[in-house]
């Protein structure tokens, strides 16, 4: 996939994770947050994944980085 649509990325990569495709919704999100850095509901999606798949310190990380998001908004 050669989008750079932030929008595209989001939603394909929300579909893979419904369809438990874990790995490629991480490389979308992943994609997605090198251009929009500071998406939270990309990152939670991201860390949904994560845990899905039991890296439970990345998504415990990525949480932390919404957290500290919301907390500067």
């Amino acid at each position: 996939l050669n989008s750079n649509n932030k929008n595209v990325l989001f939603l394909l990569g929300t579909i893979e994770l419904k369809l438990k495709n874990y790995d490629e919704s991480i490389k979308l999100f992943k994609k997605n947050i090198k251009i929009n850095k500071e998406d939270e509901l990309t990152l939670n999606n991201l860390g949904i994944a994560y845990k899905n798949i039991k890296k439970l310190d990345e998504a415990k990380e990525v949480f932390k980085k919404i957290l500290k998001i919301i907390i500067r908004i």
